[in-house]
């Protein structure tokens, strides 16, 4: 994911060095993007419903709880983060460059535009989020 050297944390306009998820280098602007794949999105839909039926039938959804633990734990579609070069992945993809994904202001601003998207809580939009705000508190733990 996001990788991040010595820097004043905690302002929202700190910068995210990005890492590929494949060669495992640094990402520089207009070389690569934070992408997931649309077929990706369609396979984990069919999945929770799958799953759902079938926990359904089973008698497993019956609490608010239940409910609450299925949506936060069902199949996601994955984002990665790659070179456009270490990419390999049939098109079509929704893709962001990396260079507008470098600061919390950005993800604030993209995931405000995601939001409207009625994919987006089929992928680990949220999780990608939660990894990135980590990686910063702990430098700036470790910096601070």
């Amino acid at each position: 994911m996001a990788e991040t050297g010595q820097r004043r944390v905690g302002s929202l306009s700190e910068r995210f060095d990005w890492i590929c998820d494949r060669c495992r280098e640094l990402i520089a602007d207009g070389t690569g993007s934070v992408s997931v794949a649309y077929a990706d999105i369609q396979r984990a839909r069919a999945e929770r419903w799958q799953a759902m039926e079938l926990l359904l039938s089973a008698g497993m959804l019956r609490t608010e709880d239940d409910w609450a633990d299925f949506l936060v734990y069902k199949p996601q579609a994955r984002w990665t983060v790659r070179h456009r070069a270490c990419d390999r992945r049939s098109r079509p993809l929704y893709w962001i460059p990396v260079e507008q994904l470098r600061s919390r202001r950005d993800f604030i601003s993209w995931t405000s535009h995601l939001v409207r998207k009625p994919w987006l809580l089929e992928t680990d939009w949220l999780l990608l989020m939660a990894e990135m705000n980590s990686q910063l508190t702990g430098m700036a733990a470790r910096h601070g």
